[in-house]
């Protein structure tokens, strides 16, 4: 399967039955040189601010603080445990191709 159908497989399958709809976001995607050689485009966003139709002509604006993690695959829901279980359900939920790690030496 190509990148492009699993990326829309896992939208397809998040929001249908849900609450959520899907929508595009365009992002300007800027690429910075790490100290270690790699070209990184950078995935977890600490503020989001969404500006949307209001009532009438009114806008309004809605801000997220905590997080935004943009990989595929990723997700959090107000029930999302963020330090219960690292051991165990979370214990090889990582992902960076930039260095060579395992669970063992990866401090979360």
């Amino acid at each position: 399967m190509a990148y492009k159908d699993e990326v829309e497989a896992l939208h397809k399958y998040v929001v249908r039955g849900s609450e959520y709809e899907a929508r595009e976001v365009k992002r300007q995607m800027k690429e910075t040189l790490s100290p270690q050689g790699c070209w990184d485009t950078f995935t977890h966003h600490r503020c989001i601010v969404v500006d949307t139709r209001a009532s009438g002509n009114n806008r309004k604006i809605t801000s997220f603080i905590g997080g935004l993690d943009l990989c595929d695959g990723h997700y959090d829901t107000p029930k999302h445990r963020l330090f219960r279980d690292l051991d165990i359900v979370f214990a090889n939920d990582f992902h960076n191709p930039t260095f060579l790690v395992s669970a063992d030496n990866l401090t979360k």
